[in-house]
């Protein structure tokens, strides 16, 4: 089996047909999602959604381009709602340089109530990182120093060789998505090959980020698979391999197996 440990589900884009693609993702051997929370508007949404599906676990955060809505109270609720036992972890949090649509004081200063909600209710973070790979890292650093170490995974990676090193190095995971499938992602792919499968989660960002064969169109989990064959190739190993390595992975950083 494989899990998808990133997906949006409850995006306006499945409105019509939400159920019938996770029977479709089940069908295609995903048969354990991630339902990742990151607006807060939505998040009794989201728990409710992960509490109806078995097989659907959740995550709550608020989006570094919404860092500038969060406040006190909000951390107080994601502490008590991560209690609840299908939370999977904290996030997604972190950078994104690309879009300031919140200051970058605001989005560091939001990420790091993140990084101390997590160790306060012992769940691993998701991080999102675009264009912040260097203050990302500098953080991440100087909170290991302080408090010590955490767990998560750099959601749908784009940093360097270096950069995922730095991170690894830390105890994050790295989590791939469908840009490895990408003509245009060659520095991407070296990365891959170059980072032990034990570091290594398979994620859709559905509905974002389509793999090659269907980009332009709506993202799935089912389309999980294609990532993993796309791993597989990379590094010259069985899709059986890759399978059983980044399942393990999932469930040992997610609990999502006991």
């Amino acid at each position: 089996m494989f899990i998808d440990t990133h997906a949006h589900l409850l995006d306006d884009k499945f409105e019509t047909d939400r159920y019938e693609v996770i029977t479709k993702a089940f069908e295609n051997r995903v048969e354990k999602i991630i339902e990742i929370g990151c607006d807060k508007k939505n998040w009794d949404k989201t728990l409710e959604f992960a509490s109806k599906n078995k097989n659907v676990f959740f995550t709550l955060g608020i989006h570094p381009q919404e860092a500038k809505t969060a406040d006190k109270n909000d951390f107080i609720k994601l502490a008590e709602m991560a209690l609840n036992p299908k939370c999977a972890g904290i996030g997604e949090t972190g950078l994104d340089y690309h879009y300031e649509y919140s200051p970058r004081p605001v989005q560091k200063e939001v990420f790091l109530t993140h990084l101390n909600t997590a160790r306060k209710v012992k769940k691993p973070l998701i991080i999102h990182c675009r264009e912040a790979y260097s203050d990302l890292i500098d953080i991440l650093e100087n909170d290991f120093k302080e408090n010590g170490s955490l767990e998560g995974v750099i959601h749908c990676f784009s940093g360097s060789m270096e950069d995922s090193k730095k991170l690894i190095n830390l105890g994050f995971l790295i989590g791939i998505d469908g840009p490895i499938t990408y003509p245009n992602s060659s520095l991407l792919r070296e990365t891959v090959k170059n980072i032990p499968l034990e570091k290594i989660l398979l994620e859709t960002d559905s509905p974002y980020l389509s793999p090659q064969k269907y980009r332009g169109k709506r993202n799935e989990p089912a389309y999980l698979t294609l990532i993993a064959e796309n791993i597989a190739e990379i590094k010259q190993l069985p899709l059986s391999r890759v399978e059983e390595i980044t399942t393990a992975n999932a469930s040992k950083l997610f609990g999502v197996l006991k």
